[in-house]
């Protein structure tokens, strides 16, 4: 696959983190698809999920959580 713009990878969303995405929705039901592919996405690459959405703090989940705003 050709890099949209350098630096940048195109991971293919397949099964095993759709299964992973899917199994986040345990963990919050109000977390949107995207929120849940960012989470399965960040845990099967051992990474930190970054976000500005607040709750994503509150979730019990197997992945690095970092918020880049400031919670008040």
């Amino acid at each position: 696959m050709d890099a949209v713009l350098p630096g940048v990878e195109i991971i293919p969303f397949e099964r095993d983190l759709a299964e992973l995405a899917a199994g986040y929705a345990k963990a919050n039901p109000f977390l949107s698809l995207g929120d849940r592919a960012c989470l399965a996405l960040a845990s099967s690459l051992r990474a930190s999920a970054w976000t500005a959405d607040r709750i994503w703090a509150t979730l019990s989940v197997d992945v690095s959580i970092k918020l880049i705003r400031n919670v008040t």
